[in-house]
């Protein structure tokens, strides 16, 4: 299993494939060709973003934020702070998980491994250990937002 995203990994095949075994001629028309593919994927992301309503905005662009401020946070601490700042927002994103799962499950919604929101179904009603490393940062962003929103 690969985590690497789709654009990612065409960058990776032009520099370690195709970079080194084909003409420069040839290797700049595949490196065009990829430019544009991946200007297609950001093309249909940006769509499907526009289609969200203003609360799915909102929260995308929380998690872009806090994202970035984590990863400030997380550079500038020391190594022990860190093992610290990791081990509290792993354990409150376990119980913020466990929150959201009885929360939804109270409100009728089911495991699913496609989520369908108009069927109640979702694909993270699991417990967290099973949940992909995507969605447990996801998790972690929700406290760190958490945090700045309601304060310490």
């Amino acid at each position: 299993e690969c985590n690497m995203l789709y654009g990612d990994y065409l960058d990776y095949w032009m520099k370690e494939y195709f970079e080194i075994n084909y003409k420069y001629s040839t290797a700049k028309r595949y490196k065009e060709s990829f430019r544009n593919i991946k200007k297609e994927q950001i093309d249909v992301a940006w769509k499907k973003f526009y289609s969200l309503d203003m609360w799915s905005k909102e929260s995308n662009y929380n998690v872009v934020f806090l994202g970035k401020l984590y990863g400030k946070m997380y550079n500038q601490a020391s190594p022990a702070t860190k093992t610290e700042i990791f081990t509290w927002y792993y354990d409150m994103s376990k119980v913020e998980h466990d929150r959201w799962v009885r929360s939804h499950i109270s409100d009728g919604w089911v495991y699913k491994a496609n989520k369908n929101k108009a069927c109640k179904q979702h694909n993270c009603i699991i417990e967290f250990e099973k949940l992909d490393k995507s969605t447990i940062v996801y998790d972690t962003l929700n406290i760190i937002w958490s945090r700045i929103k309601f304060g310490k």
